[in-house]
């Protein structure tokens, strides 16, 4: 009987100790460990992965480009041969004006009335320039065919083909442009201009026409064979026309052309434009001139500063003017009309 209760008791022991402690788990929240649940995204947002910078493309290979030659530069002329065709003043002072320019140490000037033209190749080199003074100086250096070579105070040049020999030139007679300006200005009721020449001048008169239909006038152009045609033409002109050009025409103008035409002119109150100031002792209103010392610097600009080959004509529009002030006052009188004053 004592036997069983013990056991009894023992039970009832462990029962109320195993009753105490799911009480105590209770009130605590202790509880035994639980696995948490795994929760699965039915849609998952996708994860954006970098992609790798794209590689550059490489640079092309750079073309090599082969550079045009180099012009070499122009050889310098060292020094300069002046040929004149005689002793005329007006040779003179160009070969004066061309030293002057160049420099007197370093020119030589020949005279093609002293004897054979000596421009032997001890004398011409590639560093020597000729410049021609007159026709018979630019005829002499053209047969001597010495390069480059330049001719000025020629007129007639086209029917020795100076040009087309491969020299150059420089025009006696200066650009039309502020020549006919000039004109106008000191007698501004000429409308007319008369030209008389040989043939072979229908171009350098026909550029003249047009600066003058430009401003107005009218240029008429006879073209003749010889003085005794010359002197009927200029005499008819003077009868229709307001003033007279005369262009230095050595073919068909000889002195007494010239004397019996300023003549006319004067007893018609008809002012005549020509080119050196000597004709205005014989009755010329106005010269229109290159001067010397512009025919030097074109041409020291020329040779010494570009590399133009091209044989052609060069002109001046630094033009010199003289006035025969009897002459224009005589003019003016029979028209009323004084002179504009010429702009600068």
């Amino acid at each position: 009987m004592r036997k069983h209760d013990l056991q009894a008791r023992t039970l009832r022991s462990a029962g109320s100790v195993l009753l105490a402690l799911v009480l105590l788990a209770d009130i605590t929240g202790c509880d035994a460990p639980r696995r948490r649940p795994v929760v699965t995204d039915p849609d998952p947002t996708p994860v954006a992965i970098a992609k790798p910078a794209p590689k550059p493309a490489p640079k092309p290979t750079p073309k090599m480009v082969t550079p045009p030659p180099a012009v070499p530069p122009k050889s310098v002329p060292r020094a300069v041969i002046v040929v004149v065709s005689g002793t005329d003043p007006a040779y003179g002072n160009v070969a004066i004006a061309l030293s002057d320019r160049f420099g007197s140490d370093g020119v030589t000037v020949l005279n093609v009335q002293a004897g054979p033209l000596d421009l032997t190749p001890d004398l011409v080199s590639d560093d020597v320039a000729v410049i021609a003074v007159g026709l018979g100086a630019a005829l002499a250096v053209r047969k001597a065919g010495v390069r480059p070579a330049y001719f000025c105070q020629v007129f007639n040049h086209r029917p020795y083909s100076l040009l087309d020999s491969g020299m150059h030139g420089i025009d006696m007679i200066p650009e039309p442009k502020p020549v006919l300006r000039r004109w106008r200005q000191t007698f501004p009721n000429s409308k007319t201009m008369g030209i008389v020449t040989g043939v072979g001048h229908e171009d350098r008169v026909a550029a003249i026409a047009a600066t003058a239909s430009d401003m107005g006038m009218e240029v008429v152009h006879r073209v003749v064979t010889s003085d005794k045609e010359a002197k009927l033409a200029f005499g008819k002109l003077l009868h229709s026309v307001d003033g007279l050009w005369m262009l230095p025409d050595n073919r068909v103008l000889s002195r007494e052309v010239l004397q019996d035409v300023l003549i006319q002119a004067q007893n018609l109150r008809k002012p005549v434009l020509v080119n050196t100031p000597a004709l205005l002792a014989l009755g010329a209103a106005m010269t229109a001139s290159v001067h010397p010392s512009e025919i030097a610097s074109l041409a020291f600009d020329h040779i010494q500063t570009t590399n133009d080959t091209a044989s052609r004509m060069h002109t001046i529009d630094n033009v010199e003017f003289t006035m025969n002030s009897d002459a224009v006052a005589w003019i003016q009188a029979a028209t009323d009309t004084p002179a504009t004053k010429p702009s600068r």
